[in-house]
């Protein structure tokens, strides 16, 4: 039986920390963003690479003479030279498989509080895409996922939790308050007034509904436990969260945001379906996702 805290109760800061990586240069900010909060935490720090099996097998029918170095070991090495001159240790795992399947299971046998990852980039577009390995890890990892975008070139300050008051936002803000407990948070809350245009009175209803959001949010917050020295900002706005998210972030020069996802909340809509590109490749900015672990493991 694991000894590791429930979900629900507060874990501090990581103690372990995966960054996942295909070895290009995409993935040089977030390794450095790894090793800076590792230090910071001083966790242990795993970097792990998954070698295609066809990679791996390449050259294994030629003559032992004709054979290129051990892809493995050439991995391996490679990932050495990387995090040489890195200010704090990092244990190297390279393995055989699907990159997904392998980040997984490695953030499992090692006990992994944060996986730490990076983008692609589309050149010809010169905009930057979640990726196909983000998607997949932002839906089935069982622990928050840290996507970095920014060179780190100081610790996280100004932190954004985007929340619609469910029990995934409940969870993405305590996440929030223990990996960053010296950090005062901004709290961001857009939503949408139903079936506005067929009331009435369009203009009242979206003022009192907007008042029962704003309700909702201070009971929310309540409930949360976290005092006012915790919480810096509390906004309520209502509007498109693909519109509002990243032009909050943009105009306040947040550094990084927080999100919570449910397979039962908005936000699994939010993050897994086209809003979700919208929002995430809308930021500039770093940005946390936080699972409901207790759903993503039961699936």
């Amino acid at each position: 039986m694991s000894d590791r805290p429930a979900p629900d109760l507060p874990r501090g800061v990581p103690h372990t920390l995966l960054f996942a990586t295909d070895l290009s240069a995409r993935c040089d900010r977030a390794f450095d963003r790894a090793v800076a909060l590792a230090e910071g935490w001083r966790a242990e720090l795993f970097a792990v690479h998954a070698l295609q099996a066809s990679h791996a097998a390449a050259g294994a029918d030629l003559p032992s003479w004709r054979r290129g170095p051990d892809p493995v070991q050439r991995a391996a090495d490679r990932l050495h030279q990387d995090q040489f001159d890195a200010s704090w240790p990092v244990s190297i795992v390279v393995a055989e498989g699907a990159p997904v399947e392998v980040i997984l299971e490695t953030a499992k046998a090692r006990g992994a509080d944060l996986i730490v990852t990076a983008i692609s980039r589309d050149n010809g577009l010169e905009r930057l895409l979640l990726g196909s390995t983000v998607d997949r890890l932002l839906k089935e990892a069982t622990v928050p996922v840290l996507i970095v975008r920014q060179r780190p070139r100081m610790p996280y300050r100004r932190i954004v939790v985007a929340t619609d008051v469910s029990e995934a936002s409940r969870r993405a803000l305590h996440r929030a308050v223990d990996f960053f407990p010296d950090q005062p948070l901004r709290v961001f809350h857009a939503y949408s007034a139903p079936h506005s245009a067929l009331a009435v009175d369009p203009v009242t209803y979206r003022d009192a509904y907007g008042k029962a959001i704003a309700a909702d949010l201070d009971a929310f917050l309540a409930a949360s436990g976290l005092g006012a020295t915790r919480i810096r900002e509390v906004l309520v706005e209502r509007g498109d969260p693909s519109v509002l998210i990243p032009d909050y972030l943009h105009t306040t020069e947040a550094d990084l945001l927080v999100m919570g996802t449910s397979r039962k909340g908005r936000l699994l809509d939010l993050l897994v379906g086209s809003t979700a590109r919208s929002v995430l490749e809308g930021v500039s900015c770093d940005a946390l996702i936080v699972p409901d672990v207790e759903e993503v493991a039961a699936a």
